[in-house]
């Protein structure tokens, strides 16, 4: 089992129920947490106050369908930008999965479910998210490690000089900023 298995939150919106809970089991003993849904609103109203690592979302379903579920959450959720989108659907012409992918989704499984393909794929987008969250922290922790070289620089040196006091003053400005940013979009320390 990878490290982020057991800690992961899988979101599962399916109206099938049969489908739905063999996906939710497969990933339950893949090591993975799980919520389900059976529709577009409920998973919208689910995603209120849940913050999941990745989504698997079919597309054709009776009210919202999975492209109106994707196009909210980016509006309404940004926090959840970088979180994988994965619509999982019986739509497997090519211009279907195209579209899928255009619409913004990070990858796209056709029914009938492959569950060692579904297995793979959360595997592998939460790995990239991994990746990504190291490279964005390593760089906050350089701009930090960065500020406090140059603070001691002003301290030890030019402390009477006020333009140097401002570019400190500026630099911290610029440091919580991106902070701020990367946590906005999922990337907290």
């Amino acid at each position: 089992m990878s490290r982020h298995t057991s800690s992961s939150l899988i979101v599962v919106v399916e109206d099938e129920e049969g489908l739905r809970c063999d996906i939710v089991e497969e990933l339950q003993e893949a090591g993975y947490r799980t919520l389900a849904a059976r529709e577009g609103q409920e998973a919208l109203d689910l995603l209120v106050d849940t913050t999941p690592d990745l989504l698997l979302c079919d597309i054709t379903m009776p009210g919202l369908d999975g492209y109106e579920v994707l196009r909210k959450l980016r509006i309404d959720r940004p926090d959840l930008s970088n979180t994988p989108f994965v619509f999982l659907t019986a739509l497997s012409d090519p211009n279907e999965i195209i579209e899928g992918k255009l619409q913004g989704a990070d990858d796209y499984l056709v029914k009938p479910v492959d569950y060692d393909l579904l297995l793979a794929t959360v595997s592998a987008r939460l790995r990239q998210v991994d990746r990504m969250r190291s490279r964005h922290e390593g760089d906050v922790g350089d701009l930090r490690d960065g500020l406090a070289e140059f603070k001691l620089d002003v301290a030890r040196n030019y402390v009477s000089i006020p333009y140097l006091k401002d570019i400190e003053k500026r630099l911290t400005g610029h440091l919580l900023r991106i902070e701020a940013k990367l946590e906005h979009k999922g990337y907290s320390q």
